[in-house]
């Protein structure tokens, strides 16, 4: 029987293994992003279509997951993973998105409608330790 993926509400408690079964290409995204943001790292997905997807961390660094859909079934399986990370944290994430910022500061923003952008940033960095642009904070407050 294989592990399968389970949402947390801490991205600490995020947890990997490979062979581990997701529900969809989505899922395994929004945990890789996740991953990704918390991490400081730089992780892209670079192969992406109907039966597989790869999430590969900037060059030299060696964090790989490759998902791939299994044949007859309606889940996804992680088949390879490599967790090791030897790059540093970027301030710069590809992944923190405004799509991202406004799912995690939806309730925020519902709460304080006039929040200003610069509040938006420090709010960021201070839970991911990313800077993001007031146009980014911007698009986020908006999409919320």
């Amino acid at each position: 029987m294989f592990p399968v993926f389970r949402l947390v509400s801490n991205p600490d408690d995020l947890v990997f293994e490979k062979h581990m079964l997701f529900t969809s290409t989505k899922q395994f995204k929004d945990a890789i992003t996740e991953y990704a943001v918390k991490g400081g790292w730089g992780v892209k997905f670079v192969e992406n279509d109907k039966v597989r997807v790869r999430a590969k961390c900037q060059p030299p660094c060696k964090f790989t997951a490759y998902l791939a859909k299994l044949p007859r079934e309606m889940s996804w399986q992680l088949k390879t993973l490599n967790m090791e990370h030897t790059c540093t944290r970027s301030f710069k994430n590809p992944r923190c998105s405004a799509n991202f910022l406004a799912k995690k500061l939806m309730k925020k923003v519902r709460r304080q409608p006039d929040i200003k952008l610069r509040d938006i940033q420090e709010v960021v960095h201070e839970k991911y330790v990313v800077n993001i642009s007031a146009r980014k904070a911007s698009r986020a407050r908006e999409k919320a």
